[in-house]
């Protein structure tokens, strides 16, 4: 969701440096947009991990930045560790999202990639897709077309892990796993092909599957990686998580499913979406308030999204022609 600012920053000064500092999953990706001149890489698991290992990683970033001057830092991390990592920089603007205050950053009920270029830009002006993510240079894949060759024509991918960051777990925010493992039945009886996707941490959903004839790249793909499956589908189904705005980067049919966070912020920015929650006015409905959720055991708000509902969005999905897809 940050990625509009590339193109925000371009556009302002076609001649910008700019230095990202982020984790390594996702250096590939900003990589491929062609607009980062330096790439910072920090590893996650230790920087939010326990004993020295945590310090190392530290101070190895804090190095990197001590002494440099910009003439702008813009820290997009709500966590208070990236902003103590470029606290030995300087710059004549130093901005960040603050949740706290009169006036909260991001702006509730606002799509966050918007937020994000209002912090690069220190404009509060309308809300204008002009600033859309760059497009994507992906390489040739021939071990990805290999594999999805085998799933039937036309094909849908699923992701039904996700919501979870080097921070925390985010249970809330998934559709009920037995839903998918029954979506994934409904739609290899009708003939279509099932690609499931995720993370190496996702391998917990695999025997869910067990009997279903899917084609499985759980584990088995990098961002660039996944990005490609995306760009090649007819349509995917997920809950609000990472690969959902991944797939939003190349405009692929997308069933979005929402429940504790709001659509009109996260919800990609795409033609080809539609963004579903359950059918009951749930008062709780949604809890995120761009830092944390409500206390909840039981999210019924994603429980409330019915089997037939996504199923015969999907089916629309596949009916309808695909309107033109990012690059």
């Amino acid at each position: 969701m940050s990625l509009p600012m590339l193109n925000a920053i371009t556009m302002n000064d076609s001649e910008s440096h700019i230095t990202w500092l982020c984790g390594r999953t996702a250096a590939s990706l900003l990589s491929a947009t062609n607009k980062v001149q330096e790439l910072v890489e920090i590893d996650e698991s230790k920087l939010f991990g326990q004993g020295w290992a945590r310090w190392l990683e530290f101070f190895r970033i804090w190095l990197r930045f001590a002494g440099k001057r910009y003439d702008s830092i813009l820290i997009c991390h709500r966590d208070y560790r990236y902003r103590l990592l470029v606290s030995g920089a300087r710059a004549r603007r130093l901005v960040r999202f603050n949740h706290k205050g009169v006036h909260p950053s991001p702006i509730p009920g606002r799509y966050y990639g918007y937020e994000y270029v209002r912090l690069a830009t220190a404009s509060d002006g309308p809300q204008v897709s002009i600033y859309l993510s760059p497009a994507l240079t992906l390489p040739p894949m021939p071990r990805l077309d290999q594999a999805l060759a085998a799933a039937p024509r036309p094909w849908v991918v699923l992701a039904p892990g996700g919501a979870k960051n080097a921070l925390r777990d985010q249970p809330l925010k998934r559709w009920p796993l037995n839903n998918y493992v029954r979506l994934a039945d409904a739609l290899l009886k009708q003939r279509y092909g099932v690609v499931v996707v995720g993370s190496h941490s996702d391998a917990w959903v695999l025997s869910a599957f067990s009997g279903l004839d899917i084609v499985n790249l759980i584990g088995q793909t990098n961002v660039l990686e996944l990005i490609y499956v995306f760009k090649s589908c007819n349509g995917f189904v997920t809950h609000d998580s990472g690969p959902m705005h991944l797939a939003g980067l190349v405009g692929a049919p997308i069933v979005a499913l929402f429940g504790p966070t709001d659509p009109a912020m996260f919800a990609p920015r795409n033609a080809n979406i539609q963004a579903l929650k359950g059918l009951r006015e749930l008062p709780c409905r949604p809890c995120y308030d761009g830092y944390s959720y409500r206390d909840c055991q039981n999210n019924l708000c994603m429980q409330d999204i019915s089997l037939p509902q996504v199923l015969d969005s999907v089916l629309k999905m596949l009916a309808a022609p695909v309107r033109a897809r990012h690059n």
